[in-house]
């Protein structure tokens, strides 16, 4: 493959690639359909929960032209044939996305927690329902695992992917880049050090307008199925863009992504790519690689079908763009002088990180241990996403999308409430509360009728017998010399203090004695070693003399 680039002086492209090509504009969805399409029942019998979606939904079809295509008048139901599993599940995940409480626990609460959640469901429901999810059949899962290493959730996870790339049609501009979800699951491609300290990496396609997210792949380590000689990069955008490609997009990725050799690839399929490229790609020419450059300057290269602009927006810091969508270069009339590449650039390639950023602002994330079900959280907040884009396009509104987080969360709810299992449930937590309000009345009224003294955490309370008046001017010594930090005094005075508590002690325990004459002398004793704080001649039991 030819790599050599011709520089250009007046910066027009000789050979002018795709360009002009007609784009579909965004299209307004006939209906609206859950992105989450279908589960199947939950009993919460302790045994395992097995959450599969129905592949076989109902797509609406999306119409060629915004304007034509007519808008419903009422507001679409979002939920569809969600079964109580998926939708107890959601209906807590979405309402604790937009009420942060401290724990999960407290969701449940009666101060902190919200109404929506305690009507739903009852906190034991909810948590042996997450103990027993999962999402594919545990007895053929070590089979499919040889070769799958997604195998625990890859059967509901294709079915949503598909669902993501049929339910909308995407704009001119898509973006690609990475999504690192944080989770500290143990699996085999977990990742570390990246824009968090670890967690699970997916590969994300976007639609630069709306931020819909078009298509999406998990990061499974090495994949053998990638023919020989085949970058990561050019397999995971060719994967990405397959199901949007031959329609004029332009495709914007950053500098892992792009070479030129993607983008001879991609024009080959009627698609165009804008972005970064390291400088120490092979087809980049080693005149461009020089550090000292003037600020603000501008340098072009061309090949066939692609510019490369080489900018300078500092003294020692050199930017690449390669672009196969633009057949002339032009930089602005201000101080920068930047090239109308790397404007373009700046305003497509934030595409992902912004969807990233309105998911984690309103997310369902929780602790867990289980990769599994950390994706299932990831996926629950890309569905929620993307279903406030199709409502947006169904019905022209312009709602806030925690108004529709809200209102989605009610809707998939309001079905359980009243219902059977729901009263069931409810009686059961009645009768439960009930026995625990008797149990923990009754052991305040033994309290209260066993009261004893409570304890006094100083170094000689009142309450203790053995500490005469006498005593008070040792203690008032003590504290007196330990202020003044004089050792021998202090051991003068705590010998002084030992033998009046040694007395004191001495002179109770015969009246203590004398008290209880005829009683049992091993009970006695007892009390005596308790009282006097196991001193050295409290040592002596009645078998050896010491109550005569």
């Amino acid at each position: 493959m030819d790599y050599r680039f011709s520089s250009l002086k007046n910066f027009v492209v000789k050979e002018a690639p795709l360009q002009g090509t007609k784009m579909q504009r965004i299209n307004i969805q006939q209906a609206l359909e859950m992105i989450l399409d279908g589960a199947n029942p939950c009993d919460s019998d302790g045994k395992d929960i097995n959450l599969q979606m129905d592949s076989d939904s109902e797509l609406s079809q999306s119409s060629s032209d915004e304007e034509t295509a007519p808008q419903p008048k009422k507001r679409a139901r979002l939920g569809t044939d969600v079964t109580e599993t998926a939708k107890d599940g959601t209906v807590w995940h979405e309402e604790q996305a937009i009420f942060r409480v401290p724990s999960l626990r407290d969701c449940w609460s009666k101060n902190l927690g919200s109404q929506h959640i305690i009507e739903t469901m009852s906190r034991g429901r909810f948590q042996n329902i997450m103990h027993h999810l999962r999402f594919d059949d545990r007895d053929t899962r070590s089979e499919r695992a040889q070769t799958d290493k997604f195998a625990a959730i890859s059967n509901i996870w294709g079915l949503f992917v598909t669902n993501c790339i049929t339910s909308y049609i995407p704009g001119r501009h898509i973006t690609i880049d990475e999504q690192l979800f944080p989770s500290k699951t143990r699996c085999c491609f977990l990742q570390y050090s990246k824009p968090d300290k670890f967690g699970i990496k997916f590969w994300v396609a976007c639609d630069l307008k709306t931020k819909y997210v078009c298509n999406i792949l998990p990061y499974l380590g090495k994949d053998p199925t990638r023919p020989r000689g085949e970058r990561v990069s050019e397999s995971v955008v060719m994967r990405l863009m397959e199901p949007f490609l031959d329609e004029g997009r332009n495709v914007t990725t950053d500098n892992f992504f792009t070479s030129l050799s993607l983008a001879k690839r991609l024009l080959s399929r009627n698609t165009t790519i804008l972005g970064t490229v390291n400088k120490i790609r092979q087809e980049i020419p080693l005149s461009t690689r020089q550090m000292h450059r003037n600020e603000f300057t501008t340098q072009v290269f061309s090949t066939t079908g692609a510019t490369l602009t080489v900018y300078a927006p500092k003294r020692k810091k050199t930017v690449y763009v390669l672009s196969s969508m633009h057949s002339m270069i032009q930089t602005q009339d201000t101080t920068k002088k930047k090239p109308n590449t790397i404007t373009l650039y700046n305003t497509t390639k934030c595409g992902v990180d912004v969807m990233d950023q309105m998911v984690r602002e309103y997310t369902v994330r929780a602790g867990t241990r289980r990769w599994p079900v950390a994706v299932f959280y990831n996926m629950i907040d890309m569905a929620a996403l993307n279903a406030h884009v199709l409502y947006q396009l169904c019905t022209g509104r312009q709602e806030r999308r925690v108004e529709f987080l809200l209102e989605l969360a009610r809707e998939l709810a309001q079905i359980h409430k009243g219902g059977d299992n729901r009263e069931a449930g409810r009686e059961k937590d009645t009768a439960r509360s009930s026995h625990l309000t008797t149990c923990i009345m009754d052991y305040i009224n033994f309290c209260v009728e066993n009261t004893v003294p409570t304890r006094k955490v100083r170094c000689f309370p009142n309450n203790k017998p053995w500490v005469t008046p006498d005593l008070k001017a040792p203690l008032n010594e003590k504290k007196r010399v330990f202020r003044s930090g004089d050792k021998e005094e202090l051991r003068r005075v705590q010998k002084e203090l030992r033998r009046g508590i040694r007395r004191g002690k001495d002179s109770y325990r015969r009246k203590l004695e004398e008290r209880l004459k005829g009683s049992n002398a091993r009970e006695v004793w007892r009390g005596l070693k308790t009282i006097s704080g196991h001193t050295k001649d409290s040592g002596r039991g009645p078998e050896s003399g010491g109550l005569d």
